[in-house]
């Protein structure tokens, strides 16, 4: 017999953005969070880097001067990910925005021409359409004398909301204006390289900035999470926030589970018996370090087991005795133990439980889908199942929990003993 718990398949929605009266939020599939200073998740808290940061230099896109229409590569001191997607650089456009490209050949930086509603179609070429649209529209820094900085961070001045201390890169532009003549602003970007969140601040200056296109969009143009448009402007200091949905806001979330069964409900005196103990995450976040523990009672004796994962999930390959070691998985991954060991007991009953819990900084929604316990008797001969335990084929999703119920027949009488029940 075996005693399991069934992993939620739904992770529950995040709860509503933050809102201004003169700004919409519009979503995206990929699953962002997008709120604003207005909700407690989304604090605004500008650090200034133009003492200390590096100068950014512009390239010409065109005809214009460089700090009017350009573009100017910040290499990443830190891994970044875009709608799931590895960014190999940034290209900073003084025009706002801050592409996914690693070189001027690909992006430019040239693109003025914003547009209200997102995704969209890079207007310029070279153009690629992975974008941080920070504050997009036609800007300029070179009647305005503006200047803008980078600066990475292995510890980011201002802590992340999803998992506090954390690298960052920061993109700022300072003193730019809005086209010939118009009131200069400080704008910035922070991008952290563990979490992925996304934090937009804009501090407009004495009067509403007009407007211009705020949101994230991904590289082929077909997804996209937009906070305001060219028509909706900025009315004093606005803190924008985007959280990938692996890294919720306040924390990762991780629904850990655990399935273990050797597919018999009858064991011989004496043989050896085959364990599957596998430990799937629902997501969203990935865990490093889940604890996995099999502790063994004394009726089993000269254990060894084996692991296998999922592509991006890990564990030890191999052991000796019982199961205590500290598992990577990726949301939607799985690690899979083959532990054998030998029945110490002539008759009555073999218990064994496993378990699965979180470490400290991920937060398991469901708890009560982490132990899983197999029972079986113990008789003087053999019992045995129709199918195999096979890699991969133990727990949700991909692993329907009914093909671990197979019926078992006695080695020796041939008698039906019926499917497991679950306990």
């Amino acid at each position: 017999m075996l005693l399991v718990t069934v992993l939620l398949g739904a992770w529950a929605s995040l709860p509503a953005q933050g809102t201004r009266p003169d700004v919409t939020s519009v979503p995206d599939s990929y699953g962002y969070l997008v709120v604003d200073h207005g909700d407690p998740r989304c604090n605004f808290d500008f650090f200034d880097i133009s003492v200390g940061g590096d100068p950014v230099w512009f390239t010409a896109s065109d005809t214009a001067p460089a700090d009017d229409d350009g573009g100017a590569v910040i290499a990443l001191e830190g891994p970044f990910e875009l709608y799931g997607v590895a960014v190999p650089g940034f290209v900073m456009s003084t025009n706002g925005y801050i592409a996914g490209a690693s070189s001027l050949a690909v992006e430019g930086g040239g693109d003025f021409s914003n547009d209200a509603t997102l995704p969209s179609v890079p207007n310029n070429a070279p153009g690629t359409p992975a974008r941080l649209f920070v504050y997009h529209t036609e800007l300029s820094g070179f009647e305005s004398a503006g200047t803008a900085y980078s600066q990475s961070f292995a510890d980011c001045p201002r802590p992340s909301e999803a998992l506090g201390s954390e690298a960052c890169t920061i993109f700022q532009w300072t003193d730019w204006a809005q086209g010939a003549g118009g009131e200069v602003f400080d704008f910035q970007a922070l991008v952290y390289h563990g979490s992925y969140q996304i934090v937009y601040q804009i501090r407009p200056g004495t009067n509403a900035l007009p407007g211009g296109t705020i949101g994230i969009q991904n590289r082929l143009a077909t997804d996209a999470s937009q906070y305001g448009s060219a028509e909706a402007g900025l009315v004093g200091d606005t803190a924008v926030c985007f959280f990938d949905p692996r890294f919720p806001a306040g924390g990762r979330v991780a629904d850990l589970a655990i399935f273990k069964s050797d597919k018999v409900e009858g064991i011989g005196s004496g043989a050896q018996v085959t364990y599957a103990v596998s430990v799937a995450n629902g997501g969203p976040s990935p865990v490093s370090g889940a604890s996995v523990r099999d502790t063994l009672p004394p009726t089993l004796l000269n254990c060894t087991w084996t692991c296998e994962s999922s592509e991006g999930s890990s564990c030890t390959a191999a052991g000796s005795e019982e199961i205590d070691e500290l598992a990577d998985i990726e949301p939607g991954g799985w690690v899979d133990y083959w532990l054998t060991c030998q029945v110490a007991l002539s008759r009555g009953e073999v218990v064994n439980t496993a378990t699965v819990t979180a470490p400290p900084d991920v937060i398991d929604p469901v708890t009560s889908n982490n132990t899983s316990t197999d029972v079986d008797r113990v008789f003087n001969n053999a019992w045995v199942c129709r199918r195999p335990l096979t890699s991969g084929g133990l727990v949700w999703p991909a692993r329907p929990s009914d093909e671990l119920d197979p019926a078992c027949r006695s080695r020796v009488t041939g008698r039906r003993v019926g499917r497991a029940s679950n306990r």
